[in-house]
């Protein structure tokens, strides 16, 4: 609360200087990080298992055949790590540099975000019409190997088109810019992480969400047209620190090398980066070879 204020306005003054105002506490960022806030909040359990860096597999990647055109190349090493890094969400991978046991989202850039992260029920409905996770694709891809271990390339197509279906669901829920519920009346089109590939003129672009506020309500519409409510738990804040090194030993001349912020917010159902099959099926993109490489080249995760 306001407890007392100073006016060094231009009207008051002839120069102006704005106004001083005196609060009752002292005002804390938020010490926690996007990776704290949705792994720990029991409402958002179905949503982090589809980013949890722990289902994340090198190895199922390799199997798939994402590492087929980087083998035997110069600094192989260095391009597979940044070709593999691309379908993270979050990482404590040099340079970022999280506290201990902790993660930062891979594609944050210095800069302010909104998360919409949908219910439980909505994540479960959506994997029930074929949405791709960690574990539906592995299975795939075991079921499908060969007497030698190995996928042909039609399997390939399709575990791959399955990867990038699964990682651009995910990022398509993140979006520029952070806004809140308040008391306000404002509406952004704005840019989310998932970007798509345009035929017609060669060129890939970021998909976008239409945001609106009203007075204690935000309603989000995706690609597809279709509108969901932010719901409780909403308006969690979050900050991605990446230090100079180990936040025990960072230097004090730099300790932050660079963060970001986040407002989080629960919604009531999945926001769609593509409008699905006439069956409502997100697996009916890939029944065949060809439309898997389709797909995929239309969604490829470009950075």
């Amino acid at each position: 609360s306001v407890v007392e204020g100073y006016n060094m306005t231009e009207e008051l003054n002839g120069y102006g200087n704005g106004m001083t105002y005196l609060v009752d506490r002292p005002m804390q960022p938020t010490m926690k990080s996007v990776y704290s806030i949705i792994s720990g909040n029991e409402n958002f359990s179905e949503f982090f298992s589809l980013c949890d860096p722990d289902n994340f597999s090198e190895d199922l990647l390799v199997s798939i055949g994402f590492k087929d055109s980087i083998k035997g190349k110069s600094k192989e090493t260095t391009l597979w790590n940044a070709e593999q890094n691309k379908y993270r969400i979050f990482t404590n991978l040099t340079p970022y540099n999280p506290a201990r046991g902790e993660y930062l989202v891979r594609f944050f850039n210095n800069y302010r975000y909104t998360i919409y992260v949908p219910t439980n029920a909505a994540v479960q409905a959506a994997i029930a019409k074929g949405l791709p996770t960690w574990a539906s694709i592995d299975a795939f891809v075991e079921a499908h190997k060969d007497a030698d271990g190995l996928l042909d390339d039609d399997s390939k197509a399709k575990a791959k088109a399955m990867v990038v279906c699964l990682v651009n669901f995910v990022r398509y829920h993140f979006q520029d810019g952070a806004y809140y519920v308040d008391n306000v009346n404002y509406e952004q089109k704005a840019q989310t992480s998932c970007i798509e590939h345009n035929d017609a003129t060669d060129t890939d672009a970021y998909l976008f969400l239409n945001m609106k506020q009203t007075p204690d309500q935000i309603v989000v519409t995706d690609v597809t047209g279709v509108k969901h409510n932010v719901v409780a738990p909403y308006n969690l804040m979050a900050r991605d620190m990446n230090f100079n090194a180990s936040p025990t030993d960072a230097t004090l001349a730099r300790n932050v090398k660079n963060s970001s912020y986040a407002a989080i917010h629960q919604v009531d159902g999945v926001l769609n980066f593509m409008k699905l099959p006439a069956s409502g099926r997100y697996d009916d993109a890939w029944t065949t070879a060809a439309g898997a490489r389709r797909f995929a080249a239309k969604y490829r995760i470009r950075k």
